[in-house]
């Protein structure tokens, strides 16, 4: 059985378009700052709050994970899958993880 909660949960990411994006969790803390005799920039951020003043972990948590596959899986092999998807209309290679 499909928890109730997870399809909910699901729903609103694609309606709202917010929750992959964990940079709306983190809003930044004055300007960045470059770091006196190197060429490193410092950024600072503030863990955003619900509208109860809790701070917003576990949707933080949640926008990272989903934004995993973003960062870990090459582009090259994005591009192929997506090539595939595109050719055959299969799903198969974008989900799948070697």
């Amino acid at each position: 059985m499909v928890d109730e909660d997870v399809i909910v949960a699901q729903f609103k990411m694609l309606s709202r378009g917010l929750d992959g994006d964990f940079l709306s969790f983190l809003p930044p803390f004055e300007e960045a700052v470059m770091l006196a005799g190197t060429s490193t920039l410092v950024r600072m951020h503030f863990l955003a709050h619900d509208i109860n003043g809790v701070p917003v972990v576990e949707s933080l948590a949640a926008a990272m994970a989903n934004a995993v596959v973003d960062f870990c899986i090459p582009r090259d092999k994005d591009s192929a899958r997506l090539m595939v998807n595109s050719k055959t209309g299969s799903t198969a290679p974008l989900v799948e993880f070697e």
